[in-house]
């Protein structure tokens, strides 16, 4: 890849999805972002604002967060990176009661804000649809972790703003499990 002054990358070209040359953008996203699982970084490759390829690296070592916890954190980043920080601070409240299958009312209306920013495509469904399945635990986050092909897998072919809204949604399904520890 040839650099501008100052060692900026250029943009590259490759067919897109219809055929055409588009600019494509090799960027890393994380390790250190807001509203972002610790240690992940992604190395994508952009057709302008489309993820059409990405490489995982995560840290070798899991961190162990309860999985309700994990679940209502997830929601918190969600809503922190619609800029929602009102709506944040209700979920990490939530979070800190520790809740569990019943969810008080303050649950049941963190959920409603979600469904009603799903409903006015502030947030795509499958993000909303992973945290309700989190918080509902219908998905058992210590077997259903997403290994770097399958969070690959999911990311592709997503605008980059989705990306982020994705990863973090998913927060809770990327922390390596034990047998996982060790591999990049």
């Amino acid at each position: 890849m040839e650099m501008a002054p100052g060692g900026i990358p250029l943009a590259e070209g490759d067919d897109d999805r219809d055929g055409l040359e588009m600019d494509v953008l090799v960027h890393p996203l994380g390790p250190l972002l807001d509203h972002w699982p610790g240690g992940l970084e992604l190395h994508t490759r952009l057709h302008g604002d489309v993820v059409a390829h990405v490489e995982v690296q995560r840290p070798a070592s899991p961190t162990h967060v309860p999985a309700a916890v994990a679940a209502w954190d997830a929601v918190a980043r969600v809503l922190s990176l619609v800029g929602d920080d009102v709506w944040a601070a209700r979920a990490r409240m939530v979070r800190d009661q520790h809740p569990g299958p019943e969810l008080d009312g303050g649950g049941g209306r963190v959920r409603a804000r979600l469904a009603r920013l799903a409903r006015h495509h502030v947030l795509p469904h499958s993000v909303t649809d992973v945290l309700g399945r989190l918080l509902d635990e219908r998905i058992d986050a210590s077997t259903h972790r997403l290994d770097d092909a399958a969070l690959a897998s999911l990311l592709e072919g997503h605008d980059l703003g989705d990306v982020r809204l994705l990863v973090a949604a998913h927060a809770p399904l990327l922390e390596p499990s034990a047998a996982g520890a060790g591999r990049g």
